[in-house]
């Protein structure tokens, strides 16, 4: 049909879009590892100053933009859950370096569970709300995957 091309095209468009959004951005902090890195580094060498700053909290924030990019194509009626992710393979482990004093109140344990709540949880409920069909029972088994993915 005549609505197909203009689709591929709109999606080949966002995708140039999509590799270019961090193309004015200096190397060290335009990708998930570079940032990863830099925030581990910080927490290993100078532990006192890197709690002082709260880095924990502000953690979420600035790995968002880079988690939503890699959200965008992401529909979870039809794909399995994030786990297989790119920006969930790299955070997983965030601050488990090995060279850190790890304790019970690492705070950065919650990062990914922050992610979730502030990224996944929305994208989930919009497609719960807008798109989900109750009656598909493929969609309906993706989803409860998907929520038993959340709670483990």
């Amino acid at each position: 049909s005549d609505e197909e091309p203009v689709a591929f095209k709109a999606n080949d468009e966002l995708h140039q879009q999509v590799d270019s959004i961090f193309d004015d951005v200096l190397n060290e902090f335009s990708s998930i590892e570079a940032i990863k890195h830099k925030f581990e580094y910080w927490k290993n060498k100078f532990p006192k100053s890197y709690e002082q700053a709260f880095c924990s909290l502000s953690l979420p924030t600035l790995f968002t933009p880079f988690v939503k990019l890699q959200l965008l194509e992401w529909d979870p009626l039809r794909q399995t859950g994030f786990d297989h992710m790119e920006w969930y393979k790299q955070l997983a482990d965030y601050g488990n370096t090995g060279d850190s004093m790890k304790t019970d109140t690492d705070h950065d344990d919650n990062l990914v569970p922050s992610i979730l709540e502030k990224v996944i949880i929305p994208k989930l409920s919009h497609f719960l709300n807008s798109v989900w069909d109750p009656s598909s029972k493929r969609q309906t088994l993706k989803l409860v995957d998907l929520v038993k993915e959340l709670r483990d």
